[in-house]
């Protein structure tokens, strides 16, 4: 909610000939539609009302957590009856993003040659919570593999097949549109099968990747993903989410001047986007995400580690169960004193 009140500040850090029609309706939709981003709800109010489109993901990332304790108390106390819920709510996905696909006459994936055509999809495909259920249900089912079986050993042969499979599926799901990208019709059968199951197929390659690399069988992808500046770059992810998309109104509604599209141009503007998005997010992170952290590990309870026996408590232990108290020394206080003061210290 704090990032979108930016959006009322940018009248007053630029202008241009085309901020009346990059920027303006979009701070008119925060002013229509706030609240739907504040009760997760905006992915329901149609693209053209929304406040910030990007923030669709929130709000059906929200829907599906709110019951995602279905299956995962499924998995907790009858782990088959988890898995059968799983495996129902990627057919269904599946199945209802076919169907609309065929009733609609919609194209396999968003093609953006028919203005109208991407509405229509977005709002009856993209932003909807039931179309990402499929992957949704795969990451549950992968997180209770990974913590239900550890260490687990696989045949040199099975690796091999799960990473081609893997690579072959990932690759077939992101060029496997390049025709009708280019303005081909495809046929139909094909068309509704690659948009029922492309991001199921995906996902799944996500989780082998993600199994592969828990147990030891990443190879170079784990070296890639464990590498540690990724670890700071993490943290910054979520506030250049929600801020790249201001970055990008202010530099398109600020346009002077005629612009040359080509690939080495659009690189070049990803790049000033990437870079000016993740210094204010570095900033952001500092001044707002963090203190909210800290508010909340404040306010709710946070699990302590165990307290460690302390060598002296050790050895009084040791010798009361050989059926003789030891008295206690300066040694065996100070070691005592320490240990509290080293518990003290990691609290």
């Amino acid at each position: 909610m704090l990032v979108i009140s930016f959006i009322f500040l940018l009248p007053l850090i630029s202008s241009g000939p085309f901020w009346s029609k990059f920027v303006e309706p979009q701070i008119q939709n925060c002013r229509d539609t706030w609240w739907a981003n504040m009760f997760y709800f905006s992915n329901f109010v149609g693209g053209e009302k929304m406040c910030i489109t990007p923030y669709w993901y929130l709000a059906a990332d929200m829907q599906l957590y709110l019951i995602s304790p279905i299956a995962l108390i499924a998995f907790y106390r009858w782990p088959r009856i988890g898995m059968c819920l799983t495996i129902f709510g990627v057919l269904a996905s599946c199945v209802s993003i076919g169907a609309i696909t065929f009733w609609m006459d919609f194209t396999p994936s968003i093609v953006f040659f028919d203005v109208g055509r991407v509405r229509d999809m977005n709002d009856y495909i993209h932003y909807m919570p039931y179309i990402h259920l499929g992957p949704y249900c795969i990451g549950l089912a992968m997180g209770y593999l990974v913590l239900k079986y550890k260490a687990v050993k696989m045949k040199p042969v099975t690796v091999i097949v799960g990473w081609m499979v893997t690579t072959i599926s990932c690759a077939a799901v992101v060029f496997g549109a390049y025709d009708w990208i280019n303005d081909v019709t495809p046929n139909v059968v094909i068309g509704i099968l690659y948009a029922s199951v492309h991001r199921t197929v995906f996902a799944l390659g996500l989780a082998w990747i993600t199994f592969a690399s828990v147990n030891g069988y990443g190879g170079p992808v784990n070296a890639l993903l464990s590498w540690k500046p990724f670890i700071v770059l993490g943290r910054l992810t979520y506030m250049t989410y929600l801020l790249h998309l201001l970055v990008i109104f202010v530099i398109a509604g600020s346009w002077k001047e005629r612009q040359l599209f080509s690939q080495f141009e659009q690189a070049c503007k990803f790049l000033v986007y990437l870079v000016i998005s993740m210094g204010l997010a570095f900033i952001s992170h500092l001044v707002l995400e963090i203190p909210f952290t800290k508010l909340e590990r404040f306010i709710l309870p946070q699990p302590k580690p165990p307290k460690p026996v302390s060598n002296g408590c050790l050895e009084k232990q040791v010798g009361e169960m050989n059926g003789h108290a030891l008295k206690p020394t300066t040694e065996n206080q100070s070691s005592s004193v320490s240990g509290d003061i080293e518990i003290v210290s990691k609290l």
